[in-house]
């Protein structure tokens, strides 16, 4: 069993997140409460932030309150300002304007740094005095590269080992050891078949540092999260989070000075919080093209194989102007679809009509049931790793024409929500969403509108596989 030298060992920790599977979930939460509660005092917000979490959830008063902070500082949520003022951060409002996940955990990956001021202070300063300075997404991402030169395309690590070799190992995060070292010194431990510690005190925080970088789309799994290689797709953003020097520098003044130590927890919610322009442009940019997979990538259903303008290869990399174009996509290819097999003589009517704005809905088309009626489609796209499991759904914009236009076309109105994974795309119906406003499975908040749905509200279409 490895053993990192006594001299040498210094976990680098963060709050725990949840289930790997969960967290797109839970950050839906998370944004709804602090959307609609930010601005507001501090106190005022916690409060209310508590009081409507312990509505969704059945958990004691102080799991909800460690929850809260954890969340919230370790993926850098929202901002206090000077005036005791909590606001939701640049970070958290890209979410909410992008419905990309995947570009929010590269933004996170990419500023995630050790020292921070995610973790206690004592923490922070037990780092300064040990000289760490030490950006892991960026370490990891050069031992891969490396590998996959070295070793070719596909070269696999483990939770363990990061934990173990670089969270663990002052060497590293100090700086001592480079990529290039580091990787010889791994494949050697492998060839002597040296077995790497996996309880929770060694291997945690490396295995889910990884996890975050998989949710990114930074690298690939085979196996359900066991082992990680790097996601050649994402090469762009990879290089940019490798060669930027962008960093947080906190001053030896913080060790021994109070007001220091405030001063810099301020610095520091900003400047964690934020998407600079470039690296939202960096981090949003992929190898593919959105051309490129037009031309090689199909979308199958249960029945049938259509071309797929729409494809997911790399979904992270793609604006969002491009990331509704492919929920488009993909919505009016299955309408085609369905209308070929029902009534193939009315496929004429079914039109892509996104380039129109001024109509309030992206697709026209005619209902299933009944095709005497015409069915009008409005489209809103979330890119994810998986598949929603709770009950509440990622919350979406819409515009007051369309909002508008769904009072005034009533049951031939439709919302056709659709999620997007690496491997699939789902889509959840919903008609006449001003009826379920009326019934509260659907909740309007006047920012434009942001609608929160339940599952009463539409039902999911059979789930459409990528290759």
């Amino acid at each position: 069993m490895y053993q990192t030298p006594n001299k040498y060992f210094l976990r680098q920790i963060f709050p725990r997140g949840r289930m790997l599977t969960q967290i797109e979930d839970d950050l839906t939460i998370f944004m709804q409460l602090i959307s609609s509660l930010a601005p507001s005092k501090k106190e005022e917000f916690e409060k209310k932030f508590d009081a409507e979490y312990s509505s969704l959830y059945s958990l004691s008063e102080k799991t909800i309150k460690n929850r809260r902070t954890e969340m919230i500082s370790l993926f850098g949520l929202t901002v206090k300002t000077e005036d005791n003022f909590i606001e939701i951060s640049s970070r958290a409002l890209l979410l909410i304007n992008t419905q990309n996940f995947q570009l929010f955990f590269k933004t996170f990956c990419n500023r995630f740094q050790f020292p921070n001021c995610i973790n206690k202070s004592q923490e922070t300063v037990r780092h300064l005095e040990r000289g760490v300075r030490f950006k892991p997404a960026s370490f990891i991402l050069q031992v891969l590269k490396e590998a996959d030169n070295k070793y070719g395309y596909g070269f696999k690590i483990t939770g363990s080992e990061i934990s173990n070799l670089i969270f663990n190992d002052l060497r590293v995060t100090a700086g001592e050891i480079n990529p290039l070292h580091f990787l010889d010194l791994l494949v050697e431990l492998r060839k002597e078949k040296i077995q790497f510690n996996g309880d929770s005190n060694h291997a945690q925080h490396g295995r889910e540092f990884l996890g975050y970088m998989f949710l990114a789309g930074l690298l690939d799994s085979d196996n359900e999260g066991h082992t990680f290689f790097l996601n050649r797709k994402e090469l762009l953003a990879i290089d940019y989070i490798i060669t930027t020097d962008l960093f947080f520098e906190i001053p030896k003044e913080y060790i021994t000075d109070a007001k220091v130590r405030k001063a810099i927890q301020f610095e520091w919610d900003i400047w964690y919080g934020d998407v600079s322009q470039i690296e939202y442009k960096k981090l949003a940019s992929s190898e593919e093209t959105l051309e490129e997979l037009e031309e090689k990538n199909d979308i199958t259903t249960d029945t049938s194989t259509v071309k797929k303008s729409a494809a997911i290869s790399s979904p992270a990399g793609f604006h969002k102007r491009q990331i509704g174009e492919i929920g488009e996509r993909i919505a009016y290819k299955y309408e085609v679809e369905q209308i070929q097999k029902i009534r193939p003589d009315k496929l004429g009517i079914v039109k892509l009509v996104s380039n129109d704005t001024s109509l309030g809905y992206d697709i026209q088309s005619v209902q299933f049931q009944d095709v005497s009626k015409k069915k009008l489609i409005e489209v809103k796209t979330t890119i994810r790793t998986f598949m929603s499991e709770s009950e509440i759904m990622t919350f979406f914009p819409m515009s007051a024409n369309e909002w508008e236009t769904a009072k005034n076309y009533g049951d031939m109105y439709f919302i056709y929500r659709v999620f997007i994974t690496r491997d699939s795309a789902q889509i959840f119906v919903i008609q006449d969403p001003v009826k379920h406003e009326k019934s509260k499975n659907i909740i309007i908040e006047p920012l434009q509108y942001r609608v929160l749905v339940k599952p009463k509200a539409g039902a999911y279409l059979p789930e459409i596989k990528m290759r």
